[in-house]
């Protein structure tokens, strides 16, 4: 289990478990972002956001809210 902000690029992870409030779980679970889904790296290098695709649309989360997301290799 490692946090989707070590993910490496180009690389896929399937969340396992998110660690926060019901606020955050909940705006991550609106955004498509549940227990079980498949997640591609895009971008996680530099500074800033990383991106991901999920389910076929491109996000960009936070470094600090994608420490708290912690997925499976795969």
């Amino acid at each position: 289990m490692t946090p989707l902000g070590y993910l490496p690029e180009c690389r896929s992870g399937v969340i396992i478990y998110i660690r926060g409030g019901r606020g955050l779980v909940r705006r991550l679970m609106d955004m498509g972002l549940t227990l079980g889904t498949l997640i591609h790296m895009i971008k996680s290098s530099g500074p800033g956001p990383i991106l991901i695709e999920v389910r076929g649309s491109r996000i960009a989360l936070g470094r600090g809210i994608a420490m708290k997301i912690f997925v499976k290799e795969v």
